[in-house]
């Protein structure tokens, strides 16, 4: 489990002393810290109706930024453009300041006032909220060589639909809602412009970078500062939908699931799921099925108790309303219709989502097919692997049952949040099957671990309190433990304890294989030291002497004994 990244901003054109800490999962990038400042950063940086545009984020040693009452770029000789999005906040170097430039000076803003505003910016052809929710998408253009879907599902659907039904009054109520957009406040066209014309599309990633930056863009530039949409690595909803709709400065109100048109190909989803589920009742393996995303939806719907989603392909759009354990369907909304467009499909959800959104979760249901089914190229777990969860353990898990409080941890498997179970605080690792399908055996040896130590829980290792599947989520709660740990500040007996819990481990036949400090959690009771070693995603068993002698060299060198 990897620790969340802490990075320090400050604001061009503001005083140092108003810098800010920004927490990021360790797998995000540059484009998930832009988007997360853009929803972040509120009315203390950015007056009402100030600008709005993605931040420009560049990035300078701390330790040579100077106080001063307004930053100013040129101050900083050293500074360095974050260009590329797709780069790794993990790879930036320690002691790295991220500058946030809010606007470009040179891109004229229109003031959104609070009354109706006359005139735009000089040059700038105005356009009012109305006039911009009429915008039709434009064409993909997708590269020849796609590379296949990341999101095989691995689950025990249990949180099955009672009915998925037609919204069929979804298009006429959002034609009319339209009709209620203003005409007056005016806003600068130039800066509602859609910019992926000549992107390639080839997989899903490609698809939601356009989906965000000529979708989700537009209605944020419109919708703020009271609403946004971000990529939800910057957000602590359960499972990975790939952005969440929140207002601000936070709670969630819509997610968003983006497919290629490649897997979900079909235009009525309500008669294609239908039709898939009586296939699978009736032994038959559907062809080209599209009720995994289907699921997937109402699962991430049901978890976060929310009433709306969406689930698109770009070119294709359906808008979903859980009610509890129903839920609906719109038609398919083309990126190129008219009436209603798109974006004020979005509006309308949106709008929707403001007024109620919370829906209690979906009650349990058995799987599709009465067993574990493990979507992998929609082929079923062989017997072997069902022998062997059953062996674990393994439990229905009932994540409506928890009350997540915030993101502690981010690992290449999951995310680990602080939450409550049965009034009780637990670390909860949550990983995400759908997304994620080739870590399961992953999590599967880690709690095969957890298992083998159950003599040491609660004592060298946290207790593990549930493990199993909600639908395609994997989850294990275990005792809080502490937090990771500090050598400069341990005694010498200190050293020693933690050296005697990893003795202890490798007593039971099990190397760690990921000694760090993030992964030895401490705290102190009745002024007493206790240790507890976690992440055991990378474990071997029976492995040979040699093997755990050099884990405990590399462990005496961490707590610097040698």
């Amino acid at each position: 489990m990897n620790s969340m990244l802490k990075l320090t901003c400050l604001l061009e054109g503001r005083s140092t002393s108003r810098s800010f800490p920004t927490y990021m999962g360790s797998n995000s990038r540059v484009f998930d810290l832009e988007q997360h400042l853009l929803a972040v950063i509120d009315q203390k940086y950015i007056p009402r109706g100030g600008p709005r545009n993605t931040p420009i984020l560049w990035i300078t040693n701390l330790g040579k930024v100077r106080q001063a009452s307004s930053l100013s770029l040129d101050s900083l000789p050293d500074k360095k453009r974050l260009w590329d999005p797709t780069q790794p906040l993990s790879t930036l170097p320690q002691g790295t300041a991220i500058l946030v430039q809010l606007a470009q000076k040179d891109v004229p803003v229109v003031a959104a006032a609070s009354g109706p505003a006359s005139s735009t910016s000089a040059g700038g052809q105005s356009t009012s909220e109305a006039g911009i929710l009429k915008k039709t998408l434009p064409d993909l253009m997708y590269d020849r060589y796609r590379e296949p879907s990341n999101a095989s599902t691995i689950s025990s659907f249990r949180r099955v639909p009672m009915s998925v039904k037609n919204w069929s009054s979804f298009r006429s109520a959002a034609t009319s809602a339209s009709k209620k957009c203003s005409t007056e406040q005016k806003f600068d066209d130039s800066e509602f412009r859609f910019v992926n014309r000549n992107a390639q599309i080839s997989d899903e990633t490609s698809l939601a970078s356009v989906m965000f930056s000529d979708v989700l863009r537009l209605l944020n530039d419109l919708l703020a500062p009271e609403f946004a949409f971000v990529y939800s690595s910057a957000t602590n909803v359960a499972g990975r939908p790939d952005f969440v709709g929140k207002t601000h400065p936070y709670q969630a109100r819509v997610l968003i699931e983006v497919k290629t048109k490649w897997v979900l190909g079909c235009e009525d989803l309500v008669k294609k799921y239908n039709n898939d589920i009586a296939s699978i009742a009736a032994g038959l393996e559907p062809r080209n099925p599209i009720w995994p995303y289907v699921l997937q939806m109402f699962l991430y719907l049901s978890l976060n108790r929310l009433r709306y989603g969406v689930l698109t392909t770009y070119e294709q759009t359906w808008f979903l309303r859980r009610d509890e354990g129903v839920l609906h369907v719109s038609p398919a909304i083309r990126h190129h219709d008219t009436l209603p467009t798109v974006l004020q499909c979005y509006k309308h959800i949106v709008d929707l989502a403001n007024e109620d959104h919370i829906s209690a979760p979906a009650p349990l249901t058995l799987s599709l097919n009465g067993q574990h089914v493990r979507r992998q190229d929609f082929q079923k777990i062989d017997s072997n692997k069902l022998e062997a969860q059953e062996s674990l353990g393994l439990q229905q898990v009932d994540l409506g049952e928890f009350e997540l409080q915030e993101v502690i941890g981010e690992g290449r498997s999951g995310r680990v949040f602080r939450a409550f179970w049965r009034d009780k605080p637990v670390a909860l690792k949550i990983c995400d099957l759908y997304k994620n399908p080739k870590y399961e055996e992953e999590i599967l040896t880690e709690v095969a671990v957890y298992q083998a130590l159950e003599s040491l829980q609660g004592i060298y290792v946290p207790r593990l309190r549930i493990v199993g599947y909600d639908g395609g989520l994997f989850a294990f709660a275990m005792d809080m433990a502490g937090s990771p740990v500090e050598v400069e500040s341990l005694s010498d007996a200190d050293r020693l304890k933690i050296v005697q819990c990893l003795t202890e481990i490798h007593r039971h036949g099990i190397l760690h294989n990921d000694i760090r400090r993030e992964n030895i959690l401490v705290c102190r009771e009745s002024g007493r030291l206790q240790v507890r070693f976690i992440d055991f995603a990378s474990s071997k068993a029976h492995s040979n002497e040699h093997e755990m002698e050099r884990e405990m060299t590399m462990l005496r060198r961490l707590l610097e004994m040698d």
